[in-house]
């Protein structure tokens, strides 16, 4: 195997003699000590740098390199090897090695495989970043790190606002890449410091050049296999055509929506007590108290509680899976929706449930589950208007059908409220002179499974009056004796 390029040592670079070499090189030595004591991290932090080689991570670490002294840095070097390039992604670690090392920066390399044959079509972006940043994850909790620094540019933050763009996004997306954020992967929490999100790629590459630190290249950012790619190589520069400022612009876009998502952050935390709850591993939404926020904040909450259930992170989760999941909380229970990640959410008749059980049992429902229905009159419930009006007892349905039903009045009493099934229900059907278990009559009517808990019961004095769109309790039938008349119905909120 040929031996890497061997780069200058960062111990001694050449000192640019051009007044603007020097003014770049200072500029970003400077963006990067801004982004440090911003984030709390200067003075005397401990940070993993993540290398690839590149002209990015290389500037990163060089600018990091010689501020450690001034800001009594504890640095660490860390390269993945995803053998994917075969040689060229072997002579890429025993660069990132070699240079870190002369500098004195203890360096940890990993190699994984995520591609057995070479002829396979590049292994997913999701594949090499989730293994990336386990290794980051890892690596942080044995050296206890503050945080990863790594090279993403204000290019890669143009990349990334446009991927999101591309796959459709809400105003979170928007937002692209933050200075200091942290992720979650696999139970391990791991900060991400990027400290050169404002400064160009440009500007990396003549940073490098300035300074002899000869950066290696990456052959598979050519490749138009991953959309990124497509995005950097394709798009950005057709649009550059109408706007040659459209990074620029594109940055502008993140910094704003980065405000907005910092605002709504602040009411989440202001309102998730009264609106979320965790139980067994499950998320819980209060659909009444959720109905009562502002619709930007109801999609930043739902968002939020998917990223609570998948280890602090919404990947994934797209703008349309939240206006799906906006949808249905403002409609008639029983419904549901697959997300990304392996994680279902179902919608009861009080609250609503984002769980990775496809079939969840459901917890069993306390009293403020069941909602009092006004006698007569109108109620209004999460998913449903219900009007209660006496009638005549010779009145027949009219066309809601299933959603109907006409009672005697006297016989299932003026007190009634709604709640969705509880363990030991029984229920006497419509012709039947005996009461059966409730769950066997649902499993009777070919009910599935999924649907049995989220079913409305109109609940009386003496029991069950009505399993909504399916069958009334015998007991609160029409008779001949009957002289008042109660008609029910549930009309679906839109």
């Amino acid at each position: 195997m040929a031996s890497p390029r061997r780069p200058s040592r960062p111990t001694a670079p050449p000192a640019p003699q051009d007044p603007q070499d020097r003014a770049l090189v200072n500029g970003v030595a400077r963006r990067v000590e801004r982004g440090l004591r911003a984030a709390g991290l200067a003075p005397g932090g401990s940070l993993i740098l993540a290398v690839s080689g590149g002209p990015d991570s290389l500037t990163l670490a060089h600018a990091l390199w010689h501020l450690r002294e001034p800001l009594n840095l504890t640095l660490y070097g860390a390269h993945m090897d995803h053998g994917i390039r075969g040689k060229e992604g072997a002579e890429d670690a025993l660069f990132v090695q070699y240079t870190l090392r002369q500098a004195g920066i203890p360096t940890f390399v990993r190699k994984v495989r995520l591609r057995e044959d070479p002829q396979a079509p590049l292994p997913s972006e999701a594949a090499a970043r989730h293994a990336r940043y386990r290794f980051f994850a890892e690596l942080s909790q044995e050296v206890h790190a503050d945080a990863v620094a790594l090279g993403h540019t204000a290019d890669d933050q143009a990349e990334t606002v446009l991927l999101h763009l591309v796959r459709g996004t809400g105003i979170a997306g928007l937002a692209g890449m933050q200075t200091l954020s942290t992720l979650q992967v696999e139970g391990l929490p791991v900060r991400l410091f990027r400290p050169l999100l404002d400064v160009p790629r440009e500007e990396t590459h003549r940073y490098c050049e300035v300074l002899q630190l000869n950066p290696r290249q990456d052959s598979t950012n050519l490749s138009l296999v991953p959309l990124r790619n497509r995005l950097r190589l394709e798009l950005l520069p057709m649009l550059e055509e109408y706007n040659p400022a459209i990074r620029e612009a594109l940055g502008r876009l993140a910094h704003a929506a980065t405000r907005e998502v910092a605002f709504l952050d602040q009411r989440i935390q202001e309102v998730w007590p009264q609106v979320v709850r965790e139980e067994a591993g499950n998320i819980l939404l209060d659909r009444k108290a959720f109905a009562a926020l502002n619709p930007a904040v109801q999609s930043h909450l739902l968002r939020l509680a998917y990223a609570q259930l998948r280890e602090g992170t919404p990947q994934g989760l797209e703008q349309i899976h939240v206006e799906e999941m906006m949808e249905q909380m403002s409609g008639p229970s029983g419904r549901s929706a697959h997300l990304p990640g392996g994680v279902t959410f179902f919608v009861e008749f009080a609250r609503a449930l984002l769980t990775r059980d496809p079939r969840p049992p459901r917890p069993a429902p306390s009293e403020e589950d069941a909602h009092p229905l006004t006698v007569p009159g109108t109620t209004r419930l999460p998913g449903w208007t219900v009007v209660a009006e006496q009638v005549s007892p010779d009145t027949t349905l009219s066309n809601q059908g299933e959603h109907q039903a006409i009672l005697d009045m006297d016989v299932v009493g003026p007190r009634l409220f709604v709640r969705t099934r509880l363990q030991g229900d029984r229920f006497q059907p419509l012709g039947m002179e005996e009461e059966k278990r409730l769950q066997d009559f649902l499993v009777d009517a070919k009910v599935p499974g999924r649907l049995r808990t989220h079913i409305p019961l109109v609940i009386g004095d003496r029991g069950i009056v009505w399993v909504l769109g399916y069958r009334i309790a015998h007991w609160a039938r029409l008779t001949p004796k009957t002289r008042k008349a109660l008609r029910l119905t549930f009309q679906p909120v839109p």
